[in-house]
C-alpha cells in the first residue's frame, strides 16, 4: 500500500471511530450511524480473520507464543474456531480463537486452549489452556493469563465477556 493511500484509508478509519462515541450513546441511531457501525464491524471482521490466519498459519516464535501455539507441533487434528466482535463500548475489535486437538504420542494427550486478542494493535489479551484426558476433565499444566496477571480459569469466560459482548 502507497504511502498516501495508507493515509487516506487511516484517515477514513479514523473519521469512522470518531462516531462511534454517538453510536453507544443513542439507542435509536440514525441511518447513517447503524452504517458507520456496519462499516466497522465488516472492517473488524476482515483484520480478524486476517489475524487468525497470520496466527494459526505461523511458525510464532517470540513474547506472544502461548502454550496452544507451541503445543501444535505435538498434536494430531488441531481444530481451531474463531469470532471476532467490534465493541461500540472500548472502540475496538477483538478476536478470540478457540483450540483443541489430541496428542501425536497417546489418545490420551489432549489440549484445549483459548486467546483473546486484541486485533487494532495485535496484542493478545489473555490465554487459558488445559491439557486434559479424553474426558475433558481439566489435569495438572493449566494455564490462565489476562492482562499480564494469572487468573482462575474457571473466570475465563466472566474476564473476556465485556471483550466480545457489549452491554445493553
Amino acid at each position: 500500500m502507497t504511502g498516501i493511500l495508507r493515509i487516506t484509508v487511516l484517515a477514513g478509519v479514523a473519521a469512522l471511530r470518531a462516531a462511534v462515541p454517538a453510536l453507544a450513546d443513542n439507542a435509536a441511531s440514525t441511518p447513517e450511524q447503524k452504517k458507520v457501525l456496519y462499516e466497522l464491524q465488516e472492517m473488524c471482521g476482515r483484520d480478524a480473520a486476517a489475524l487468525f490466519t497470520e496466527i494459526t498459519s505461523a511458525n510464532r516464535t517470540g513474547s506472544d507464543v502461548v502454550a496452544m501455539w507451541a503445543y501444535r507441533g505435538n498434536l494430531t487434528d488441531p481444530r481451531y474456531i474463531y469470532e471476532d466482535h467490534y465493541s461500540l463500548e472500548r472502540n475496538k475489535c477483538f478476536l478470540r480463537i478457540r483450540f483443541a486437538g489430541t496428542g501425536t504420542a497417546s489418545a490420551a494427550e489432549a489440549i484445549r486452549a483459548e486467546e483473546l486478542w486484541d486485533v487494532t494493535s495485535h496484542r493478545l489479551i489473555g490465554q487459558f489452556s488445559v491439557p486434559t484426558p479424553p474426558d475433558w476433565k481439566p489435569t495438572t499444566g493449566t494455564i490462565c493469563r489476562f492482562a499480564d496477571k494469572d487468573c482462575d480459569i474457571g473466570k475465563w469466560h466472566a474476564l473476556i465477556k465485556p471483550y466480545m459482548e457489549d452491554s445493553e
